[in-house]
Formats: C-alpha cells, structure tokens, sequence
C-alpha cells in the first residue's frame, strides 16, 4: 500500500493460489504465450506445489484489510495493469473485489505509455521491472516505476 507519491505506508504478505484445475488443463486452457510465460519463470509448478486455495486467500487478504482498518469501498486498486488484476479479481474473489473503490487508482502500465507518447527521454529512462510474475515483484517493480513518474515525469520544474 503506498500514498499518492509512491512511498510504501502499509506491507502486507503475498499469496500464491493454487490452480482449481490439474496440470494438463492448466496448459490447454492458454495459449503459447501465457504457457511459456508462466512455465519458464515456474510460476505454475510453484503454485501447484506451493499454492493456497483461493478462498483462503480472499478471506486472509481481507482480514489484513480489516486488521489494518481499511474500509470497505474507499482503496482504490493501483499496480502494474489494473485492468486486468481487477477483471480477474472480480471473478474470482468477489468479496475482496466489493472492498476496492470502483474507480481505479493508478494503473502504471497505462501511466507508462502517456509517458513514452509524451516524452520518449523519460520513458526510455525508467527503471526496467522484473519479468518474474510475481505479484510482490511486480508491486515493486510498478512502485519503483510510479515513484520514477512522479519525480521525472508528473512533477517537472
């Protein structure tokens, strides 16, 4: 959880979620892309291995929120591609889904391509995020890359 500027104000631990499904599924059910992806980096054996189940998952992730008095409604959910974490947490946690605002926060991925259509020098100049696939990495990659925006990009004398 970070404030407007970037600068991390609450931790929280990261889950892993098994797949509902068996390997062979797993891979049938995406294309070339996705499957490479998550197989060099291991994420899908690690999540078969190491995985919890998803509503485990959402009911933890919403006790932190309650734990760190977070109301229901008011966070807006910010990260590397909203879009597409909102979409996915909409099906599948929609109880965790209900305590986001409706608006979204900062999408940086969107953020980034303003930058690189706006002013190429900067976006060429960001830091470079871990292509890994996972979700703590990510945060901090797509942190690094809001506080860069901010400094460089947002805010220019």
């Amino acid at each position: 959880m970070t404030d407007g500027l970037g600068e991390v104000t609450l931790n929280s631990s990261s889950w892993l979620i098994q797949p509902k499904i068996d390997e062979e599924e797993l891979y049938a059910s995406v294309d070339e892309f996705v499957e490479k992806m998550h197989t060099d980096n291991n994420l899908w054996i690690d999540a078969m291995d190491k995985g919890h189940w998803i509503k485990n998952v959402e009911e933890d992730a919403i006790e932190w929120l309650e734990k760190n008095s977070l109301s229901s409604g008011v966070i807006p959910m910010s990260g590397a591609n909203v879009r597409f974490d909102r979409n996915w947490v909409e099906v599948h946690m929609p109880k965790l889904n209900d305590r986001f605002h409706y608006r979204p926060g900062a999408d940086v991925s969107s953020l980034r391509e303003v930058c690189k259509l706006v002013n190429k020098p900067v976006h060429d100049a960001m830091p470079k995020v871990s292509k890994n696939h996972r979700v703590t990495d990510c945060l901090d990659g797509a942190v690094e890359q809001y506080k860069f925006m901010v400094d460089n990009f947002f805010f220019v004398a």
